[in-house]
């Protein structure tokens, strides 16, 4: 009897051992492959898988470059990201929000925050059957020249997307362009001088709680032709003529014009904002003596903000516009 007790207990003793081995082995195992995984995805797909075993709600935002949103261009990340590829002037990137994980007895915000830079090319504001409301709030117009503004496109803003109850899942696409006339007109240059988030796509709770957040800091506009500025300056003798565009340099009688000029293009280049703009030029000489220069004959065409600088060392008139347009 006393042995049939003993073997009865070292059974159990093993099955315990076995269980808790099996208990212990399982969780090494677990630690081991999400480390290893960390190693072998990006941050953002090992946030996602996180959320998604955790049960939480999940958000990915990407750019493509199709409204089929089958040609993946860059997937936006939470510690932001800049686009890879130059964004070609007058096309369009397609801004895929997908949301995840939802519980269909709450509610979400998703917040899509367009730098004035960007806007919807959308003819209104956009329905859906899956939100209860879609909010616009437009950008400020922007400061120009002096006492002057210019108004951005109609679209460039934010939309706040309001879910409605009883949704696992939903999407968002939205057709985004970068504002032609804030572009400096150089291929492959950064379509703002100033660093900050360019587009910002927010995933909130009911109540405003932010679950996630994706960020475009930076992207190069290009252009069909290959811009390359170029400055020409007509002497014209006849003080009657009106000028219209340009900047003008008088002296005496006669008036020198500048215009800005593409190298591929006749015309010159209108339509354009620039933050800073500077205009250099030698000073006129006349029989190898050179020109005096009376800055109180110095017009331009419209009230701008500038700085006028005569440089008597190097000979030269140097012009600085800011916030010009």
């Amino acid at each position: 009897m006393k042995i049939l007790k003993f073997n009865i207990r070292l059974v159990c003793t093993i099955l315990i051992v076995t269980i808790l081995s099996c208990l212990f082995i399982s969780r090494f195992n677990v630690e081991v492959v999400a480390e290893k995984s960390s190693n072998t995805v990006n941050n953002n797909d090992y946030q996602r898988l996180a959320q998604l075993v955790s049960g939480d709600p999940t958000m990915t935002a990407k750019l493509y470059t199709d409204p089929e949103c089958t040609q993946l261009d860059q997937e936006l990340l939470t510690s932001g990201v800049e686009l890879t590829d130059a964004w070609l002037a007058n096309t369009s990137r397609y801004l895929k929000v997908e949301l995840e994980n939802l519980s269909a007895s709450n509610t979400y915000k998703v917040l899509i925050d367009l730098d004035l830079h960007l806007y919807a090319n959308i003819k209104s504001i956009p329905t859906d059957d899956a939100f209860s409301e879609i909010i616009f709030t437009k950008n400020s117009p922007l400061a120009v020249n002096v006492g002057q503004t210019y108004e951005l496109e109609e679209f460039s803003g934010a939309f706040e997307y309001i879910t409605k109850k009883g949704y696992t899942s939903l999407s968002i696409v939205l057709e985004i362009r970068y504002d032609n006339v804030l572009w400096n007109k150089f291929n492959n240059m950064n379509i703002t001088a100033d660093d900050g988030d360019l587009l910002n796509v927010i995933f909130m709770d009911e109540s405003e709680n932010e679950i996630d957040s994706k960020t475009l800091t930076k992207f190069n506009a290009s252009g069909n032709l290959d811009y390359d500025y170029r400055v020409s300056m007509n002497i014209d003798t006849d003080t009657s003529n009106n000028v219209t565009s340009g900047v003008i340099y008088a002296s005496s009688e006669n008036k020198v014009i500048f215009k800005v000029y593409s190298a591929t293009m006749d015309s010159p280049i209108i339509g354009c904002y620039y933050e800073q703009f500077l205009v250099e030029m030698e000073i006129p000489k006349a029989n190898g003596y050179v020109m005096e220069f009376d800055k109180r004959t110095f017009k331009t065409n419209g009230t701008l903000d500038y700085q006028l600088t005569h440089d008597t060392v190097n000979n030269k008139l140097i012009i600085l516009f800011n916030n010009l347009y």
